[in-house]
């Protein structure tokens, strides 16, 4: 896929930075789709279309088919809800678990929280038993059952590796089957590894998902993993045409508001990156209960707000910025796993570090105290080392040598 259209002669670049002189976006970004009362709001017009179909009944194939796109846009709850919804009708759609077991594991880049993957294996369990009634479904079935299998022994990598593998059978046996094609490039992408700079996985990735990309120009997981197949600043100009028309095709999940931003900041667009993630908070604070007090968050939110915080920081918004980190110091109750922890660190750290206030960052302390800091410490770890360099820059030995 190239995007050649948007970015690769000079005078587009010009032409983009008058736009962003003045104020227009490169993207258009309407506000998000707002949240449904019940999940028949969630349609094909602001979730996506999948076409995967299955044995169960006509009744729960269609929660399935909602259930499938929800997960592709990583809405994970109202995607468990689908799941169940179709078991509730169809007792017998063993795949349905499948979904639950898939939903299960969050955002796929990090390790499952315990609790998540103690859950998921009953689900893998009660898949198994039933059996697909497909080759095919057993096939999806089989895969799952490889990342949880020997959850509590092998490490996450591992299982990762196992769950790519099966995919890439699954695809080999089913070739005709596009929804395999498309799980087995986020399998690639979940295996790829940080020391790879040839980028190989990303590379597969996108080999399967560009021939897609047109022909399916609704569906809500290839610009989604297109996005993350081109999520380094090497490849990040490949992934423009998947940024520009991702959030339009799920309005309605807040991941898929925020994740064209980080093709936006990979290419240095810092007006389309903050408008994208300012739609993101929105749709992601819109997922809160409405008796939520006062100080709640969830991880959609945080992980927005860090890629806006950065956004405000490269325009020199310092008073955007201070509005922004004043929210999160207001924060009392923060849910999700690391990408919270990781949101919660980063973001103080980056707002000392990048305007050089070494006396700030070397008072920087967690918060808030409510989170379970002790499950993370790799996301303590960026604040620890941004007080360190703060004490270091400002001539504080003792607490540099604290933060060591």
């Amino acid at each position: 896929m190239k995007s050649q259209k948007y970015l690769s002669q000079w005078w587009l670049l010009l032409l983009i930075f008058v736009l962003l002189a003045g104020c227009v976006p490169l993207q258009p970004a309407p506000e998000a789709a707002a949240p449904p009362s019940d999940m028949q709001g969630l349609t094909a017009d602001v979730i996506g279309t999948v076409d995967f179909p299955t044995s169960c009944s006509a009744e729960a194939q269609a929660e399935f088919t909602r259930g499938v796109a929800l997960l592709h846009s990583f809405y994970f709850p109202p995607a468990i809800s689908s799941f169940e919804s179709a078991l509730d009708l169809d007792p017998t759609c063993a795949i349905a678990h499948w979904g639950i077991a898939m939903s299960r594991l969050g955002i796929p880049w990090s390790p499952t929280p315990d609790d998540a993957v103690a859950a998921a294996k009953v689900n893998v369990e009660q898949a198994v038993a039933l059996g697909g009634q497909t080759e095919r479904e057993q096939a999806y079935i089989d895969a799952i059952a490889a990342f949880y299998d020997n959850a509590d022994g092998q490490a996450f990598g591992e299982r990762a590796k196992a769950y790519e593998t099966a995919m890439a059978q699954l695809v080999q046996d089913f070739p005709d089957d596009t929804e395999g094609k498309i799980f087995y490039a986020l399998a690639l992408l979940i295996t790829g590894t940080p020391p790879d700079k040839d980028y190989t996985n990303q590379r597969m990735a996108t080999a399967i998902l560009d021939p897609l990309f047109s022909a399916l120009p609704h569906h809500p997981g290839i610009p989604h993993y297109l996005i993350h197949s081109h999520d380094v600043p090497a490849l990040a100009e490949g992934g423009m045409d998947a940024a520009l028309v991702y959030a339009a095709i799920a309005p309605a999940a807040p991941h898929a508001q925020h994740m064209p931003s980080h093709i936006f900041s990979r290419r240095g667009l810092w007006h389309e990156s903050v408008a994208s993630n300012q739609v993101g908070v929105q749709a992601a604070k819109g997922m809160l209960p409405a008796d939520a007090p006062a100080g709640t968050t969830n991880e959609d939110a945080l992980h927005a707000q860090d890629y806006m915080m950065y956004g405000y920081l490269q325009l020199a918004q310092d008073s955007e910025a201070k509005a922004l980190l004043d929210e999160i110091n207001a924060i009392t109750q923060a849910g999700g796993g690391f990408g919270s922890a990781y949101a919660l660190a980063a973001m103080p750290a980056r707002y000392v570090l990048e305007r050089k206030a070494w006396d700030e960052a070397a008072a920087l302390t967690l918060s808030p105290d409510s989170f379970a800091w002790d499950r993370f410490p790799h996301a303590e770890a960026i604040l620890v080392f941004a007080r360190g360099l703060g004490a270091a820059r400002a001539g504080d030995v003792e607490t540099a040598n604290a933060a060591n």
